[in-house]
C-alpha cells in the first residue's frame, strides 16, 4: 500500500505540474496574442501617426505659402491684377491701333500711288496733246 500511495503522490504531483505547465503555457499563448494585438495596435498607430506627420508636412507647406501669400497682402494682390489687367488691355489697344494705323496707311498708299498714277497719266496724256499740237 505503501508503494500505491506513493505512486498516488507521484501522479498528483505530476498533475499539478502538468496542470501548472497547462496554465502556464495558456498564459504565455494569452500573452503573446495580446503582444501580437498590441504589435499589430502599434503598427496602426505608427502607420496613423506617418500618416499624421505626413499631412501634417502637407498643411505646413501649405501655410507656409498662405503666410507668403499673405505678405503680399490682399490689397497687393489686387493691384497686381490690376496692372496686369491694364497691361493686357494697354497691349490689347495698342495691337488694335496698330491694325487701324496699318490699315490707314495702306490706303494712304494706295491713295497716294493712284494720285502718283493718275498724275503720270495726267503728264502722258498733257505731253502727247502737246507733242500732237506742236505736230500740227
Amino acid at each position: 500500500m505503501k508503494i500505491i500511495n506513493k505512486l498516488i503522490q507521484v501522479y498528483k504531483a505530476k498533475e499539478k505540474e502538468l496542470i501548472y505547465r497547462k496554465n502556464t503555457l495558456e498564459g504565455s499563448i494569452t500573452k503573446i496574442e495580446k503582444d501580437i494585438a498590441l504589435l499589430h495596435n502599434s503598427r496602426e498607430c505608427a502607420a496613423n501617426a506617418n500618416f499624421d506627420f505626413l499631412y501634417t508636412l502637407h498643411y505646413i507647406e501649405r501655410i507656409k505659402s498662405q503666410i507668403s501669400l499673405k505678405k503680399l497682402k490682399i490689397t497687393d494682390l489686387e493691384t497686381i491684377l490690376s496692372k496686369i489687367n491694364d497691361e493686357l488691355l494697354r497691349n490689347f489697344q495698342e495691337q488694335e491701333r496698330c491694325k487701324v494705323l496699318k490699315n490707314i496707311y495702306s490706303k494712304r498708299r494706295k491713295t497716294e500711288q493712284d494720285t502718283q498714277d493718275r498724275k503720270t497719266h495726267d503728264e502722258i496724256v498733257s505731253l502727247k496733246n502737246s507733242q500732237f499740237k506742236k505736230q500740227k
